[in-house]
């Protein structure tokens, strides 16, 4: 019987320090108090008292630290276990493939939005190349996107804007590379 209680007693130490985990992904505290348990797909993410560095997004998903903010105490939330980052939509944790597709991009008066989709790469037109040929032997390049000069202008090198080739410095242009009609 001896046995049997002092059997029982170490159960109940062994019980007592085990330390049982009751937020395994954590939480967001508020007033030093578990507001809300960090939900299945994400952890805990505090700053102590430091520099916040943003959750990853579908937008920016691979943030830096904000240095600019200055440090901050006692902040807590809960971001998206890698390699997963947050929807812009749902709020939920995606892998990145699953984010939205920027379907178009704006560009500037006088530009338009030029993708691959998925296939060889032409560069922009410019100063020193105004009839660029597709980049063969260079693989396949997938939702490029970028604003190129309307022709039949071209991207001038030191101003970055789109002029007529006349407008380019002389020793810019490529006169092999002219195409006249």
């Amino acid at each position: 019987m001896k046995s049997l209680v002092i059997l029982c007693v170490i159960a109940l130490v062994g019980l007592t320090t085990a330390g049982i985990d009751l937020y395994p992904r954590g939480c967001i505290y508020v007033m030093g108090q578990c507001y809300e348990e960090c939900e299945v797909g994400t952890h805990a993410y505090t700053t102590g008292c430091g520099v916040k560095t943003p959750e990853p997004t579908c937008d920016e998903p691979n943030p830096k630290p904000d240095v600019d903010g200055g440090d901050i105490c006692d902040y807590s939330d809960c971001y998206c276990d890698p390699p997963t980052v947050r929807h812009p939509e749902t709020k939920k944790c995606v892998p990145l493939e699953e984010c939205p597709k920027k379907s178009h991009r704006e560009c500037e008066e006088g530009t338009h939005a030029y993708t691959t989709g998925c296939g060889a790469k032409t560069p922009e037109a410019t100063c020193a190349e105004p009839n660029p040929k597709p980049e063969e032997g260079k693989g396949h390049i997938c939702d490029f996107t970028a604003c190129y000069c309307d022709p039949p202008t071209v991207r001038h090198p030191e101003t970055r804007k789109c002029v007529r080739l006349e407008e380019c410095p002389k020793s810019e242009v490529n006169v092999t590379s002219v195409v006249t009609p």
